[in-house]
């Protein structure tokens, strides 16, 4: 059975993992850890974000955001939103990111959204980026969605 970076462990053979699970491939087998391949690259999401954001702003990319998702979400460490002036930026900004990413030795970095490049997004593991026209920016708003913190004593909800 093959397992990738999306699916969930807590632990394996009763003890918790050493590594993240976005960077490793495992291989179980009967149960049992038979072999672990690490695909990350040798930047660590700190600097992953930097470069991205660096890379952004050399292309002209307007109003960059960063927002920490570490201890809210296990699906990155950082969210990176940039708005881009036209379709064709977008989707330029978006393969020459793409082009970057494999230099700097990032496997499997998957894009969505270029057919329409509205909204673009670029999964590269710690770091996933939204490029973004403007007004798609506003209409989805994701700086509100992830900055906002929800109260623990806030009453339940039931939808039964």
């Amino acid at each position: 059975m093959l397992y990738t970076k999306f699916d969930v462990f807590s632990k394996i053979n009763g003890s918790p993992l050493a590594f993240k699970r976005k960077f490793i491939l495992y291989i179980l087998h009967a149960n049992k850890l038979e072999k672990v391949v690490l695909l990350s690259n040798s930047l660590s999401p700190l600097e992953l974000k930097k470069f991205i954001e660096h890379f952004l702003d050399s292309k002209k990319g307007q109003e960059i955001v960063s927002i920490d998702l570490q201890g809210k979400s296990s699906i990155a460490d950082y969210f990176v939103i940039v708005s881009a002036s036209s379709q064709r930026q977008v989707g330029s900004m978006a393969q020459l990111l793409k082009e970057e990413l494999k230099k700097k030795g990032l496997k499997n970095v998957n894009i969505e959204g270029l057919a329409q490049c509205d909204w673009v997004l670029i999964d590269a593991g710690d770091v996933i980026v939204h490029i973004f026209r403007p007004e798609i920016r506003a209409f989805y708003n994701l700086e509100k969605i992830w900055s906002v913190e929800i109260s623990e004593t806030a009453p339940k909800t039931s939808f039964s």
